[in-house]
């Protein structure tokens, strides 16, 4: 079968041309053409086609002359085609002022990084193909336009806005001085002869429990007497009307696609039989998106299939800043990760890039909704410009042709923090947007994808765009405004786009690996923790204000004097305010409708927003947010003088039979009171109760009512499903406070080999907080969480390098006095 058909780039049955490249740097506007560049010396053989970036750091090269960028430069890229005949060229993404020649004629140019370019050239011989990405700096030197409405703090180089290029290596605090010039994306060279579909449309639909789909195209490049699609194993006879081969028809026997959290990411091959030749397409999926704003419009909730869907997850960060990677190797280790945590929603941001066609790809067959932003952030961009909005248009036209079909899609959105931007700044709300944005764009996208939803900007829908109960805010009460855990209710917040964004500490061994300790030089350890420019506190004060709020401690001097307990507490910290927040929002009673953690994973190795390391290691928010976002979720909520409620959440399609159990324990151990309840949960359904019904009488469990000495200090509920006897979820209540008191728990640790790999059996005397297991080379299946004494505890430990080694590492806990050795 003939993948050339599909919506991305395919080669078919034939060989995709890969000739050798060779890179050369110069000063801005040395070579004013390409025979000029050919006579340069300074030539240097590729063994791949890369990002200049990464051919520089690959071969130790230096920047030319004054430099002192990439961006103070102009990267040449030259190789050498052969033979005779018509070869197509497809440029997937050129940063970003490029020019493209074939021996000395230059066949295009391109002012947008974003925007795909296909050139077809008859060869008759050797011939020399280069390309050119230009200097940045000199081109932003150049640059005229119309006064801004507004200026943006966060980004210097305030030119950037009449350029289509990313902001990522533009915003110091928020990302490396990245320099992405040259092809961030993959240069194709393939025979003319491979076929393919012109202007493509492929738009897929479910409703009443039908799927639904239109299919069309030019024939122009594709004379055919009968034309056929093969779906689902029905072939579907498509007829020559209106200049165009057409389907539209009912497909029968199929299921639809659901995020993983709700059930099955069913996809369905599409392929073409034209006169009787089979091709594959690409593989689709059939589902229903629409956006549930509630009676009074202040709502944001997701509806897919029509069902409420609670969208949690995360802001997006690309895997690679200098590389660039586009293979299906590195994202679905990425994707992967991500789908284990109970991610089902990830917006790609306005301040990044668009993600190649791989990561959506993935996206639908792991079942991850995808919001896409356009990239576009915080500018007033000069939209009135024909030449600017036509490029903006042609990107976007662009980017929804090549993911047509892709059921992850849910959300085309018009950038971030635009709206935001003018509204803090003062301004009238007539000054806020733009009619691109408003309009133009919402069409483009109704036009190419009339299964996605449309938003304007994230944030936006209320009285001022950055309030949060309205619509989409990006909620930082919790976070960087330093409120008490509870403001996660009082600010009644309708969907989050984003939120907790903290300087998370990696592991201990990582940290030690990149020798950051309580000795590193401040202004060393300062440079690694993210902050918005122009302020005067970073997010390392804003995780320091938790740590002080959850274990009464002083960061600082524990820093100095103890810095294994300092990122013990730092770490623990982070994860406690990440679970409380989502479980609150996940409670039956909230109308938080979804939140997104900004942000996925660290642009570099630092103390990053990323609840990722930078190599690819969990952070303790990874896992904090993995236990919050389970489809079967158990959520204890301190209703004060109404005291403790137990909640039960099951999103899954069928119902579950269940114990619930509460222990109330004193001094970690000794039960105060206990009682149990078993409950059966209707699929998509929910179950509350109070404590006092499963205890059977009234105990002070929040400790409201103070009628004397504390009687307890913790509220251990336990989830279990009846038929197995597996705990599926364990939830700890502190009435006290957490504190930062230690003591001998009778932790212990066996290791086990099991089937399926090896496990780590933990069991524990007494209530052993924030548990932490670190096994050099393996990734638990679960970390930083408490453990309640009496059930024993196995965590599977998979392996990060494919060894047949038995692990070896320790286990601690904050409340504990050591490490247990396995």
């Amino acid at each position: 079968m003939n993948p050339a058909f599909g919506i991305g780039i395919g080669t078919g049955d034939a060989a995709s041309i890969a000739p050798a490249w060779s890179f050369a740097l110069t000063l801005p506007d040395a070579c004013q053409d390409a025979a000029a560049a050919q006579r340069l010396t300074s030539w240097a053989h590729l063994a791949a086609l890369a990002p200049a970036e990464a051919v520089m750091k690959n071969l130790g090269l230096s920047l030319p002359g004054e430099a002192a960028s990439l961006h103070d430069c102009d990267a040449w890229y030259q190789a050498t085609l052969a033979g005779p005949g018509e070869v197509r060229l497809v440029f997937e993404g050129l940063a970003t002022f490029a020019e493209i020649w074939l021996d000395d004629v230059k066949l295009a140019s391109s002012a947008n990084m974003f925007r795909p370019l296909e050139l077809t050239v008859t060869l008759t011989g050797h011939h020399r193909l280069s390309f050119v990405c230009r200097s940045l700096s000199r081109r932003l030197s150049q640059v005229e336009g119309k006064r801004a409405r507004w200026r943006v703090a966060m980004i210097p180089e305030q030119k950037l806005r009449f350029v289509r290029t990313s902001l990522l290596g533009h915003m110091p605090g928020w990302c490396p001085p990245v320099a992405i010039v040259g092809p961030w994306r993959p240069v194709h060279i393939l025979p003319a002869r491979i076929p393919r579909l012109r202007d493509l449309k492929v738009q897929t639909s479910w409703a009443d429990g039908s799927a639904q789909l239109r299919v069309s195209f030019d024939p122009a490049e594709m004379k055919a007497a009968t034309v056929a699609w093969i779906c689902a194993g029905q072939t579907m006879n498509a007829e020559l009307r209106d200049g165009r081969w057409s389907l539209d028809t009912r497909v029968e026997g199929v299921a639809p696609w659901w995020p993983h959290s709700h059930g099955t990411p069913q996809l369905y091959p599409l392929e073409i039989e034209i006169d009787g030749s089979r091709h594959s397409v690409t593989q689709i999926g059939f589902r229903s998106v629409a956006i549930d704003r509630g009676a009074d419009g202040r709502d944001f909730c997701f509806r897919i299939n029509g069902t409420p869907v609670f969208a949690r997850g995360v802001c997006w960060s690309p895997p690679d800043l200098v590389d660039f990677p586009a293979t299906r190797e590195v994202y679905a280790r990425e994707l992967t990760l991500a789908r284990d945590a109970g991610i089902n929603l990830i917006r790609v941001c306005g301040t990044t890039v668009y993600e190649p066609r791989i990561f959506h790809d993935l996206a639908d067959e792991l079942g991850i909704m995808i919001w896409q932003d356009a990239m576009l952030a915080n500018f007033d961009y000069p939209v009135g410009d024909a030449a600017f909005r036509a490029e903006l248009r042609h990107e976007t036209e662009a980017f929804l042709a090549q993911r047509q079909g892709s059921p992850s899609l849910v959300v085309y959105g018009g950038g971030s923090e635009i709206l935001q931007q003018a509204a803090m700044l003062g301004l009238p709300r007539e000054r806020w947007s733009n009619d691109f944005i408003d309009g133009e764009l919402a069409d483009i996208v109704a036009a190419w994808r009339p299964d996605v939803a449309y938003v304007v900007n994230s944030p936006s829908g209320g009285e001022l765009p950055f309030v949060v109960d309205q619509g989409v805010g990006h909620y930082y009460g919790v976070g960087a405004y330093r409120r008490p855990l509870d403001d996660a209710r009082r600010a009644d917040v309708a969907f989050a786009a984003e939120c907790l964004a903290f300087a998370n500490l990696p592991s201990r061994a990582r940290l030690a690996k990149r020798r950051l300790d309580g000795t590193t030089p401040l202004e060393r350890w300062k440079a690694l923790v993210p902050r918005d420019r122009g302020a005067d506190w970073d997010f390392e004060d804003i995780r320091h204000h938790y740590m002080t709020l959850l274990y009464d401690v002083d960061p600082q001097h524990l820093k100095g004097q103890d810095f294994d307990r300092y990122v013990a507490i730092g770490q623990a910290a982070a994860a406690e305010v990440m679970q409380a927040v989502f479980t609150e929002w996940r409670r039956p009673g909230s109308r938080t409708a979804g939140g997104l953690v900004l942000m996925w994973k660290d642009l570099a190795p630092a103390l990053g927003w990323g609840v990722v390391d930078h190599s690819g290691e969990p952070k303790s928010g990874y896992y904090a947010l993995k236990r919050a976002f389970a489809p079967v979720q158990l959520i204890v909520s301190d209703e004060g003088v109404n005291g403790l409620r137990l909640h039960v959440v099951n999103e899954t399609d069928r119902p579950i039979d269940v114990l619930l159990t509460l222990d109330c324990l004193t001094e970690g151990h000794r039960r105060a009171a206990s009682g149990e309840q078993s409950v059966t949960v209707a699929a998509r359904g929910h179950y509350s109760v109070a404590a006092t019904t499963l205890l059977g009488a009234f105990f002070d469990t929040t400790y409201t009512y103070r009628f004397g000495p504390p009687a307890h200090d913790a509220n251990v509920v336990r989830l279990i499903d009846k038929e197995s006897g597996v705990v599926l979820q364990e939830a700890t209540h502190f009435p006290m406070g957490r504190g930062d008191t230690r003591h001998d728990l009778g932790l212990r640790a066996e290791l086990h080999r099991e089937a399926d790999g090896f496990h780590l059996k933990l069991t524990t005397d007494r209530l052993a907080q924030t548990v932490v297991i670190a096994a050099d080379g393996f990734l638990p299946q679960d970390n930083y969480f408490h453990l309640a004494p009496g059930r024993e505890c196995l965590v599977a430990l998979q392996s990060a390098r494919a060894s047949l080694r038995a692990p070896t590492g320790s286990v601690s806990a904050l409340n504990g006095t050591g490490k247990v050795s396995f």
